[in-house]
């Protein structure tokens, strides 16, 4: 029983000494002055984006850039030396043209006004003759030492010489060329004209077949379409069974006045085609080839003359020459 009591006294002593040592406590005080702001920590990641706003309307255009000179010389110095070429070569032509003016090129002659070409024409292109009537021939007639173009028309030798910047010649042109050739003799030498072969041979190989002019094989190797037609009229003979006899006889007549050279018609008649039976037809303008061709012998001649044929009708020993004026195209007159 002391013992609890002296253990009672004890802890209510204890608890005297804690209530006046430390008190009870107060009431807070009053809040005291904010402290300075700390420093700012690290930024933290970045959200999502916002939606795309509307396009603004927009600004107002700038002023006008200055162009470089080193940007543009260039290209004035390239139209400028263009411009400058195109000239010259201009004055190069007229130069050409007026130191050329009135002479024939190489490969033709000079005869008074006109020039004829020196050999007998072959073409750039025998597979495009054409049709007969010449409208799509686009072959090109050359004046060179080559085999003649034979089994060609009257119309595509024509056109042919047109593609060349030349023409049929005339009859005048034809005879004042051709004048001079000598016939050769029967058999002729190998270098005399090609009047008794089998066929033709190139233009300018028989070095005695040359007119005064200077044009070769006038005579023989091939007749020459010449720019000349006749209008056949009636027949003197109208029994067709002898149309083939008269190949070689009257009307217009066979021999001529230096004894040889022929004049050949059918009976007055042309020859639309050459398809058998040979059927000549009355009326048919007929077209002129001179000279005579490596079939004909005496026939052949300065004035031989052969009229069966119509304009259209391609012959196997016939072909052509071209010719041109010497004057200057007025578009190129200064």
């Amino acid at each position: 029983m002391q013992r609890w009591f002296a253990f009672r006294a004890s802890s209510i002593l204890a608890l005297v000494f804690l209530l006046l040592g430390c008190g009870i406590p107060g009431k807070p005080g009053p809040q005291g002055d904010q402290g300075e702001r700390g420093p700012a920590g690290n930024q933290g990641p970045q959200g999502p984006a916002g939606p795309k706003g509307d396009r603004g309307p927009a600004g107002p255009q700038g002023p006008e850039g200055s162009v470089k000179t080193d940007d543009v010389k260039p290209i004035v110095e390239a139209a400028m030396k263009t411009q400058i070429d195109a000239l010259q070569k201009q004055i190069d032509d007229l130069k050409s043209l007026l130191q050329n003016r009135g002479q024939c090129p190489s490969d033709m002659v000079t005869i008074g006004t006109f020039c004829i070409d020196r050999y007998e024409a072959s073409v750039d292109d025998p597979n495009n003759l054409g049709t007969l009537d010449g409208s799509r021939t686009t072959a090109k007639a050359l004046s060179v030492e080559a085999i003649p173009q034979t089994k060609i028309s009257w119309m595509q030798a024509s056109r042919a010489c047109s593609n060349a910047g030349k023409r049929l010649c005339t009859r005048q042109e034809w005879l004042l060329g051709a004048g001079g050739t000598p016939s050769g003799a029967q058999p002729p030498n190998p270098d005399d004209c090609n009047t008794k072969a089998s066929g033709a041979v190139k233009s300018g190989s028989r070095s005695q077949c040359k007119s005064g002019a200077g044009i070769v094989d006038a005579i023989g190797n091939v007749s020459e379409w010449v720019d000349e037609w006749y209008v056949t009229g009636a027949p003197v003979e109208t029994d067709p069974a002898k149309w083939l006899q008269a190949l070689m006889i009257e009307p217009f007549g066979q021999v001529a006045a230096d004894g040889k050279d022929a004049t050949w018609n059918v009976n007055g008649r042309a020859l639309n085609d050459l398809t058998t039976p040979l059927t000549p037809s009355i009326g048919m303008p007929a077209v002129g080839a001179r000279g005579g061709s490596y079939l004909d012998e005496d026939g052949t001649g300065l004035l031989s003359l052969d009229l069966r044929y119509a304009a259209t009708v391609p012959v196997e020993h016939v072909g052509f020459r071209c010719c041109r004026d010497r004057t200057v195209p007025p578009s190129t007159t200064p």
